[in-house]
């Protein structure tokens, strides 16, 4: 147990730790404030590179004449929490035999050490290591459980930043997640999905505008991009328009602003432009898009020289649009114009079989985390119902790897929504044989008003075997 000075310093410090962004300074200042805190007079922080050696982070009051002398002890204290994957603490360490008679330890009169290791995904990571001299107070045990401690929380916290970082960077921007991604890098494993994938192909090999339709979080943008990156406009801009913003007042901006960064037609000639939410564009901009899809649309350059505006349109919509049409809320002829390459990406729990494949292939890029779902925990995510679809799942299996404290993720780190849902069928409780049989036997005898001999008989049993199991119930057996 901490004395009550450790557990008060020990909130000091979590502050540090929760109140930093960057990891680096994280690991500095939770170094620099355990050192003030156990009244160390040196310290140094070593941690293992991909070359399996030992480098310094940071020192407090070493300088670099004396690291090469102090790295005999360090060296000595490093092989002995290798061996036995603890911490140490050591005192009176003059007293104790050195085969190297110039040993740091008579070099700068050290009398009492702390080395505690750093774990990441069950290996020794790194090395903090404090000592005092002779002249100096001794570290106690408290001391060392509470480096010891902190040690543990920094570990998780770094891990849990630095995975942070890789989910965000790499799955969670869509600029950068989507930016390279192309026809074969999708994973597919259901009939359906292949179908879509093959649609997809054909459109990446033209430059037919086309609708895609389904639920939000489906993947239509993604999919709508992944054309663009497949296709010979994969070098050109890649323009994405939401219908929700678009008004009957500022609708021609979309088409001919020229600003850069602005979301335009005009700024994506040579590539794609997608129209995403098209259930939700004004008619205005309907009867202007008609148009152009039909005649197209010329630009001015310099001198007067016009030229026509080389786009591919893709377009994106939650619903199929028929009632929109018979409500006259969208052009009819515009529906009519796409209706004929339409591709429908059905909801996630249309094709189960996807799931599995797609949290692999999610969890193969975050190759820093080397985690895996269990079983039971893939089975319940197959299970759900997923009404946010592949969005939903993201950030799931996001939330799943940041919980887990395991090499293996386990239905306790999902989030609590999807524990309690049905499809959580390891939750479910299920009454034992024994339990089953003592229902069935008196609800019987209730149904024949306790006739043992009628209940017998109904059930298949003796009457023996009967009064035997009254008489168990009867003793809370």
């Amino acid at each position: 147990m901490l004395p009550k000075k450790h557990i008060e310093d020990f909130y000091k410090v979590c502050q540090v730790l929760l109140n930093n962004e960057n990891v680096n300074d994280i690991i500095k200042k939770t170094f620099k404030a355990i050192f003030k805190i156990i009244s160390a007079q040196r310290g140094i922080l070593l941690i293992k590179s991909n070359e399996n050696k030992f480098n310094i982070f940071c020192s407090i009051n070493i300088n670099d004449n004396e690291i090469e002398e102090e790295m005999s002890i360090i060296s000595r204290t490093i092989g002995e929490i290798e061996k036995s994957e603890k911490s140490i603490l050591k005192n009176n360490i003059q007293m104790e035999e050195f085969n190297d008679s110039h040993s740091s330890v008579e070099i700068y009169d050290i009398y009492s050490l702390i080395a505690v290791p750093i774990f990441r995904n069950g290996e020794l990571h790194g090395v903090i290591y404090f000592d005092t001299k002779t002249s100096h107070k001794q570290f106690d045990r408290s001391s060392l459980e509470f480096v010891d401690l902190i040690v543990k929380w920094l570990a998780l916290l770094v891990e849990n930043h630095k995975l942070y970082d890789i989910i965000n960077d790499k799955l969670l921007n869509p600029s950068i997640r989507e930016r390279n991604i192309k026809m074969e890098d999708i994973v597919v494993k259901s009939p359906v999905s292949y179908q879509i994938f093959e649609k997809l192909k054909y459109y990446a090999n033209n430059s037919i505008p086309f609708l895609i339709v389904g639920e939000k979080g489906t993947g239509k943008s993604f999919s709508a991009r992944t054309v663009h990156n497949s296709s010979q406009r994969s070098s050109k801009p890649f323009i994405v328009i939401d219908c929700t913003e678009i008004t009957d007042n500022n609708y021609k901006d979309y088409i001919t602003a020229k600003e850069s960064g602005k979301s335009s037609m005009l700024n994506g000639d040579g590539g794609t432009v997608l129209f995403k939410y098209l259930e939700k564009m004004p008619l205005k901009m309907q009867k202007e898009i008609l148009k152009i899809l039909k005649k197209g649309i010329e630009i001015s350059l310099s001198g007067n020289i016009k030229k026509k505006l080389d786009v591919r349109y893709i377009f994106s919509a939650t619903k199929y649009l028929d009632e929109e049409v018979k409500e006259g809320k969208f052009l009819d002829e515009l529906y009519f114009f796409l209706k004929g390459n339409i591709i429908y990406i059905p909801p996630l729990r249309d094709r189960k079989e996807d799931i599995e494949a797609f949290v692999e292939d999610y969890l193969s890029k975050v190759s820093f985390s080397k985690k895996n779902f269990t079983k039971k925990t893939m089975q319940v995510l197959k299970n759900y119902e997923w009404n946010g679809n592949y969005d939903e799942l993201k950030n799931v299996i996001s939330s799943a790897l940041l919980a887990s404290r395991d090499r293996y993720i386990g239905i306790k780190d999902l989030p609590l929504e999807i524990q309690r849902s049905k499809s959580n069928i390891f939750n479910i409780p299920v009454k034992t044989l024994k339990e089953v049989e003592k229902e069935t036997i008196l609800k019987t005898l209730e149904i024949f008003n306790g006739n043992r001999k009628i209940t017998a008989e109904k059930l298949g049993i003796s009457l023996r075997a009967l009064q035997y199991k009254i008489k168990e119930y009867s003793e809370g057996k």
